[in-house]
């Protein structure tokens, strides 16, 4: 994802791809991003850590994170037909060996409120 399509930082959730990393699988939330030096996230996890996503950092690079938009809007939607849109989130959180359970309460500890039984059903995360 090229970071010129950062519209904020609370439309984005991040899920770390890389097996060696100890946020494997995990959601975080992106907290800052640097427009000057491309490729620069900051991830916070709902354990309270945080990393930096950056080129030839010691954690994980950028393409071993995946980041979604995770908006119910139609225009995040339509990211859904590249892999990034709301739906393609909890289809590879799970594929990773996430729970649903899991899920919900990171969920609500990063963003503020979980994901209801009907959200859920329908990969609503609004």
């Amino acid at each position: 994802m090229d970071i010129s399509e950062f519209t904020g930082v609370d439309s984005f959730v991040v899920l770390i791809e890389d097996e060696r990393s100890e946020f494997y699988g995990r959601i975080g939330k992106v907290i800052s991003y640097d427009l000057i030096k491309k490729g620069t996230i900051d991830v916070l996890f709902a354990n309270g850590r945080a990393i930096r996503l950056n080129e030839g950092s010691k954690g994980p690079e950028p393409s071993q994170a995946m980041i979604f938009y995770r908006r119910m809007d139609e225009w995040s939607m339509g990211k859904d037909i590249e892999g990034r849109g709301p739906v393609s989130f909890i289809k590879r959180y799970l594929e990773l060996g996430g729970k649903k359970d899991d899920l919900h309460a990171e969920y609500r500890m990063l963003f503020g409120h979980g994901l209801g039984e009907d959200e859920a059903e329908e990969f609503d995360l609004t």
